[in-house]
């Protein structure tokens, strides 16, 4: 069900601006490679949090938020279109720049192999190394049209 599925180095967290979705903060990521959707390498994807400061100046803490290290790689697995369709429920507005909401995460150790860092219930033995995730999407039948949901 994801639309876009990269490798991507994370940046630092922007919890000081205020976003048109109602998220409280977002992580950027610079793609390092495109394994599914229209993304290419350099490309930067912001993943929405719900953690993040509130107008009032307090802070909340949302423990279903994935956490992100800036400077590390991740193997993200995304969705543009279950993020538009969030927001359009909400009665707020998409942001104008890429951003997805994530199903799983993954952090990628420099020999390829993959740990978990998202709390999806996803059934189940996750992918245990990069290569073995690129066998499989491999394998998948190609679409020759896209569906929904901008690009």
């Amino acid at each position: 069900m994801a639309d876009t599925v990269v490798i991507a180095t994370a940046g630092e967290v922007n919890a000081g601006r205020s976003r048109s979705d109602g998220f409280l903060s977002e992580t950027p990521f610079t793609v390092v490679k495109s394994l599914k959707g229209s993304r290419a390498p350099s490309d930067v994807i912001l993943v929405p949090s719900n953690s993040g400061p509130l107008p009032n100046g307090n802070y909340r803490t949302n423990s279903s938020d994935t956490t992100f290290t800036a400077g590390k790689k991740y193997l993200l697995v995304l969705s543009k279109n279950w993020y538009e369709q969030f927001v359009a429920l909400s009665d707020k507005r998409s942001e104008s720049n890429f951003t997805a909401l994530p199903y799983d995460a993954y952090e990628v150790a420099d020999n390829g192999t993959l740990l978990r860092r998202s709390h999806s219930m996803q059934a189940g033995a996750g992918p245990k190394d990069l290569r073995s995730v690129e066998v499989d999407l491999s394998n998948l039948p190609r679409s020759k049209g896209k569906m929904g949901g901008a690009q």
